[in-house]
């Protein structure tokens, strides 16, 4: 029996980290030592042999040795599920011995079970399962297996996601898959050619694919709309339809690490209790779904069933409560920004995709480990950032060392937008011109959109640490130029910012922590204006972005770009601060 790794282990004999990525209890397997060390040279990793079985059968693996990942190119498969949490658990047979593993994921190892004994007879089953494929005790072996999930996923033979959790109601998913047969949207060639040329020359949407941009032809929620008017009468089709919205309230789309499991995957298939239907059966109708984004589909089925014509023939369903929370609850609206993002992201996807525009998005996502809503974006980003996964660091330094990174490979500033349009966390420690992907963000408008005239420029930056009153601070050294001042307590309520009025007298919007006398800067590298807070001789705290309502006045008569010209020169060039 081969020896596990040599590690480091705390007082209660686990890694350092380990206690932050909570897995079940597994010593007595973990014992049994049937992890043996991968060849971090060669990628290996493990597949796991999921033995046939139906219905409530108990689960039965075995756990397979390490074997480079190149030779297993298109050999396995990979699920993609939302783990939950990790106290409810349930044991699995694995190499005869005892696993717990998450309930979810038996749960999903059932599905799969199902769909592989339909889909494939007495094909074997071999699987990559990341509770079990990684020896979780080993921290080491857990960051390496992550700097490797775009690979794994994106040579498995196919992703098998599993959107349920339970055994529930598979009408939902039946119904989508009915209604994506029955209303087709129109495909590229049945667009007039002055549409087509105009989707290739615009690039409409930003989708790379023209062909792509008709998954959303307007159109095809219209008729969507008229189909389900025409059958909601049906009583069967009713509840399809109301089951078709639990399946839209899954949490997979909410999670952080499916993002890049689906995006990579070159073959998907979802799952969801006992119903499986492919990606590109569902993209239309789930793209039909996405499309109005001010009302929501959501909204507008509810108002096509509120319609009083159709209402009075079904009085008691379309008042039930039952509806009401399906529709027009939160958990719907927020699974379809989810669901949005993925599609969005999906199509867009290149192998040098931003990497500020991924994190943006992994705002909105849940993750047991807040280093996640990191680790589960780099991979679908360019290698130049030279972000590496590392689960003995803190939450804090991954969130500094991945601004650091972005900074020195864009030679840029436009993180620092992100980082002020941050809601504010009164309760962390790090250095304010850090981005924090654990929050919120107050303003959706990308500063390039708003600023065009303040053009992309190099950074000229450096960090160093810097004693301040409150201990040790990474610092970030910049040049910059102050334009303005702050004349007012910012009071007015503009939902989760306000405006502020400054001495020069122009108005914009800014962030609730703004006070009189904070500073509006220029930073080179840097295009958007920020609110910074002198720290007397410590530096300056980045506080806000300055989001200019109106162009100046009329009475100054000149632009963004001229004020920050003129204000160089009377202050005699770029002016060299710290952020802390």
């Amino acid at each position: 029996m081969a020896d596990g790794p040599t590690v480091s282990l705390q007082s209660d004999g686990l890694q350092p980290g380990h206690d932050i990525f909570c897995t079940p209890n597994n010593d007595a397997f973990h014992a049994s030592s049937l992890y043996s060390e991968l060849d971090v040279a060669q990628q290996e990793i493990r597949l796991v042999k999921l033995w046939p079985g139906s219905g409530d059968d108990a689960i039965e693996c075995t756990l397979l040795p390490g074997a480079p990942l190149l030779d297993l190119k298109g050999r396995y498969t990979a699920p993609s599920y939302c783990a939950g949490s990790a106290k409810n658990t349930e044991p699995i047979v694995l190499n005869g011995t005892t696993f717990n593993v998450f309930a979810n994921l038996a749960h999903a190892l059932r599905e799969v079970r199902q769909f592989w004994s339909t889909t494939y007879g007495d094909r074997e089953c071999l699987l990559w399962i990341d509770q079990i494929s990684i020896n979780q005790y080993d921290i080491n072996e857990r960051s390496s297996q992550v700097r490797s999930m775009r690979e794994i996923y994106q040579y498995a033979e196919q992703v098998l996601v599993c959107l349920s959790t339970q055994r529930c109601d598979p009408r939902g998913m039946s119904w989508l898959v009915g209604l994506a047969r029955d209303v087709r949207p129109r495909g590229f060639d049945e667009f007039p050619e002055a549409e087509r040329r105009y989707m290739i020359r615009s690039n409409r949407n930003d989708w790379i694919n023209p062909e792509l941009a008709t998954l959303f032809d307007g159109d095809h929620t219209f008729r969507i709309v008229d189909h389900i008017r025409e059958n909601i009468r049906n009583a069967t089709f009713r509840k399809g339809l109301l089951a078709s919205c639990e399946v839209l309230e899954a949490p997979w789309f909410t999670r952080a690490w499916v993002f890049q499991e689906f995006i990579v995957a070159a073959n998907v298939h979802f799952l969801y209790s006992g119903v499986h239907a492919s990606w590109q059966t569902l993209l239309p109708v789930w793209t039909a779904i996405c499309m109005d984004h001010n009302r929501g589909f959501h909204k507008i089925i509810f108002e096509t069933i509120d319609d009083e014509g159709v209402r009075s023939y079904l009085p008691e369903w379309a008042e039930s409560s039952e509806l009401f929370g399906l529709l027009l609850g939160d958990a719907p609206k927020a699974a379809l920004k989810g669901l949005e993002s993925l599609i969005r992201i999906k199509a867009q996807w290149c192998e040098k995709h931003d990497l500020l525009e991924l994190l943006a998005h992994s705002r909105d996502r849940n993750s047991s480990d807040p280093r996640d809503k990191v680790y589960a974006c780099i991979g679908l980003a360019s290698p130049a950032y030279e972000i590496v996964p590392n689960y003995s660091h803190s939450t804090d330094r991954v969130l500094i060392d991945t601004s650091m990174k972005i900074i020195e490979a864009e030679d840029s500033l436009d993180i620092l937008w992100h980082a002020a349009a941050s809601e504010p966390r009164h309760d962390s420690t790090l250095p304010s011109w850090v981005a924090d992907w654990r929050t919120r963000q107050v303003d959706r408008h990308p500063p390039i959109s708003l600023y065009p005239e303040l053009k992309k420029s190099e950074a000229n930056v450096s960090f160093h640490i810097l004693e301040t009153r409150h201990g040790t601070s990474q610092a970030l050294q910049v040049d910059g130029v102050m334009i303005d001042m702050l004349d007012s307590d910012s009071r007015n309520s503009r939902r989760k910012g306000c405006f502020y009025t400054s001495v020069k007298g122009f108005t914009g919007g800014c962030s609730r922590e703004s006070r009189q006398d904070d500073e509006i800067w220029v930073l080179r590298g840097c295009r958007s204006p920020l609110i910074l807070r002198s720290q007397e001789r410590f530096g300056y705290k980045l506080v806000s972005a300055a989001t200019y309502t109106h162009q100046f006045p009329m009475k100054v008569n000149m632009s963004l770009e001229m004020m920050m010209e003129r204000e160089k020169k009377q202050q005699e060039g770029w002016r060299t601060i710290s952020l802390i």
